[in-house]
């Protein structure tokens, strides 16, 4: 990801089902595939009425209709670094609907209920953020991860198993309206394509929630 962004590229449909893992011999080679629908980030316009991709995996922003930057990828990070540390899909029990979005919008995260290295779980809240100029960089996270996989080779953290755990409230995004989407049966495994037909009812919903 720290290579696709100093190209200037941004992913738009970054989750845990687009990276590849190949061991030979004990050594991983890994790679972030399925790059059909990134862009630079010159090309990506101010208006964004159609977005990709798995809903958890997906910043609040672009639900709020702003435009897609490489903060965006950052936040799909932190869901892939949280689906890593428990070994299941974010919000895998959740419909993909429009209340699922408010709250998402409003601050809900995936619960912290399992042990990690130092530092893991202060960096992936860090790539959740609601506000995307208060995520760190891909640059920021690798240089953080190495440091964490060195104190690992000294002292492993204990594994433990995950409790089912109720999910998280953050910081909240409050500004703007919400797209809507049709909801498709296989959207939890593969991105799909949502657009912004049909949105006043959704977008009155969403200015209620953030009244409240």
């Amino acid at each position: 990801l720290n290579y696709i962004h100093n190209q200037k590229i941004i992913h738009r449909d970054f989750h845990s089902g687009n990276i590849l893992c190949e061991n030979v011999y004990d050594n991983y080679d890994i790679v972030i595939s399925d790059l059909g629908i990134s862009k630079l980030s010159t090309e990506v316009s101010e208006n964004n009425n159609e977005y990709y991709g798995i809903m958890p995996y997906i910043a609040p922003e672009i639900f709020q209709r702003q435009k897609y930057t490489v903060t965006s990828d950052i936040y799909s990070f932190g869901m892939i670094m949280w689906e890593l540390m428990t070994g299941r899909r974010p919000f895998c029990d959740r419909d993909y609907d429009t209340s699922f979005i408010i709250e998402i919008c409003d601050g809900l995260r995936p619960p912290i209920d399992t042990i990690a290295p130092e530092g893991y779980i202060e960096i992936m809240y860090e790539c959740w953020h609601s506000d995307p100029n208060k995520r760190p960089t891909a640059s920021n996270i690798y240089d953080i991860i190495e440091q964490i996989i060195l104190k690992e080779e000294n002292n492993p953290t204990k594994i433990i198993e995950s409790l089912n755990s109720k999910p998280v409230i953050t910081n909240k995004f409050t500004s703007g309206s919400i797209i809507t989407y049709t909801k498709h049966t296989s959207s939890k495994n593969h991105g799909k394509k949502y657009d912004d037909n049909d949105n006043d009812k959704y977008c009155n919903e969403s200015k209620k929630s953030n009244k409240n």
